[in-house]
Order: structure tokens, then sequence, then C-alpha cells
């Protein structure tokens, strides 16, 4: 509890007042009206001071939240960027492959083409010399 010495003044001054009119109720006499009132007064400090200790204990439930929030803030940022590497990585890895694989793509394209242009020439050859040879023939 974060009494100050006012505070405490007053309740050192408030207690044997307080015991006395405890002791006067315990044995059945009639309380007057200062009487109730300094019992009032009693209770309302305890109550305002169990308040302040709760108020105590949430402010460092708050602070702890804070603290555990930055915490949680960090490892957000470091798990976000461990993730952006890996899908970094992995976007490499795919044009890799696709590279790859479009340069095989071309190679056996230009590989197709380079054996039909054969095949079409020597085609071409052969009729070309198949027809000269019918017309040496056919003269």
């Amino acid at each position: 509890m974060n009494e100050t010495n006012i505070e405490g003044s007053i309740m050192g001054m408030l207690e044997p007042k307080v015991k006395e009119i405890q002791v006067r109720f315990g044995k059945g006499e009639k309380l007057g009206l200062q009487d109730f009132n300094l019992l009032l007064l009693k209770t309302q400090y305890n109550h305002l001071s169990h308040l302040d200790n709760k108020l105590d204990q949430v402010s460092a439930d708050v602070a702890n939240l804070k603290s555990d929030f930055k915490r949680l803030s960090v490892e957000f940022i470091s798990f976000r960027n461990e993730i952006e590497l890996k899908f970094d990585n992995l976007k490499n890895e795919i044009n890799l492959k696709l590279d790859s694989f479009k340069n095989e793509i071309e190679y056996k394209i230009q590989k197709a083409i380079n054996v039909n242009m054969r095949w079409s020439i020597g085609i071409i050859a052969f009729i070309v010399t198949m027809l000269k040879i019918i017309d040496m023939i056919l003269k």
C-alpha cells in the first residue's frame, strides 16, 4: 500500500479511537453519530486502500502486457522476415527451374527444327536428283 505520511498519521490517530469504539460496541453500548462516522471513515479508508492495491496490480499487469506485446511484435517481425526470405528463395528457385525448363524446350525445338531441315533438304535433294535422272532418261 502506498501511504503518504498524512494518511499514516490520520490512520494512526483513528486506530485507537476505532478500537475503543469496537470495545464499547462489543459491550453492547450505544454508539453515537461521531462513533459511527469514525467507523465509516475507517471502512472507507480500508476500501480505498484495497482499491488502490488492486489498481497497482492492474497497472503492473498492464505493464507486463505491454512488455509481452512488444516481445510478440519483435517475434512477429522476425517471423515475417523469415517467411519473406523463404518466399524469395522459393521464388528464385522456381525462376531458375523455369529458365532451365525454357532453355531445355528451346534446345529440343531447335534440335527438332535441325532434324526436320536435314530431312527436308535430303528429300528435296533426292527429288531433284530423281527428276534429273528421269529427265536424262527421257531425253
